[in-house]
């Protein structure tokens, strides 16, 4: 289905439809979007079980025994969304957290990317570019403590990096291969 939407496979050769219905017959009751916060990694040398029976987006309790690390539990922190529990012996990812995305959100940081708005940052007092290819923003820090992180998330910029003096925040978007995917149906439509 990926390779469908991505214009790899054409229609023609690949009726993704049953496909799409199983899907959606599966997720009925998921029609919001969501993002990862976290990721439990494996370290090449640990030995990792995940606790059987939890499902893709099954509601977590804070508390709960989530899988097993060289002999001790592994607890859920806080209340989340469980996503991708790891239940084969391969792969370093032992499972994601994944939060629900407000609909204003997603509503407001479509518009901000649209129109560029993060371009407009650097006029402000404290906020720079790091380079020409105006992919990562500098922020002081006595700005950024006003500026919250979820503001240059609304925008794009992730990886947040904090040295002595600044945050710096990379957009992902001018990273893309934005020259690869203009012509697509499925880029094109996320800025319509």
């Amino acid at each position: 289905m990926s390779m469908h939407q991505a214009g790899i496979i054409e229609k023609k050769d690949f009726d993704v439809k049953p496909y799409y219905n199983q899907l959606s017959s599966r997720t009925t009751h998921l029609k919001d979007i969501f993002e990862i916060y976290y990721r439990y990694e494996i370290s090449k040398e640990e030995k990792f079980v995940m606790t059987p029976g939890f499902l893709n987006f099954q509601d977590i309790k804070k508390g709960t025994v989530l899988a097993n690390s060289n002999g001790a539990d592994v607890v859920a922190d806080h209340a989340s969304r469980l996503f991708m529990p790891l239940y084969q012996n391969q792969g370093n990812d032992g499972f994601f957290a994944v939060r629900k995305i407000p609909k204003s959100f997603l509503l407001v940081s479509a518009f901000c990317r649209k129109h560029r708005i993060d371009k407009l940052l650097p006029l402000l007092p404290g906020i720079s570019w790091k380079s020409k290819d105006k992919d990562v923003l500098r922020v002081n820090k006595r700005v950024a403590r006003v500026f919250a992180k979820q503001l240059f998330h609304l925008m794009g910029y992730r990886s947040k990096t904090w040295n002595k003096e600044y945050l710096e925040v990379r957009n992902r978007e001018a990273a893309a291969r934005y020259n690869e995917y203009q012509n697509e149906a499925w880029f094109r439509a996320a800025f319509e």
